[in-house]
């Protein structure tokens, strides 16, 4: 095998090395994102559950508690 091919091999798999870190990179970022969106709904519905807890702790009910 020449020099030229083995840099050839070289480049090209460097090449495809490359394109898997950024497609890695971009669903990392995804996920992020998606994560941060997850934490933020869990954080209003632990607020709303903690609200209905404490009408329904107030009157018995909570029955016309809106969430």
């Amino acid at each position: 095998m020449s020099v030229g091919s083995r840099l050839d091999g070289l480049e090209t798999a460097l090449a495809h090395a490359e394109m898997a870190i950024q497609d890695l990179s971009d669903v990392t970022a995804a996920q992020a994102r998606d994560l941060e969106a997850l934490r933020r709904e869990n954080r209003n519905l632990a607020r709303r559950l903690e609200r209905l807890e404490a009408a329904q702790a107030g009157d018995g009910s909570g029955e016309d508690f809106i969430l």
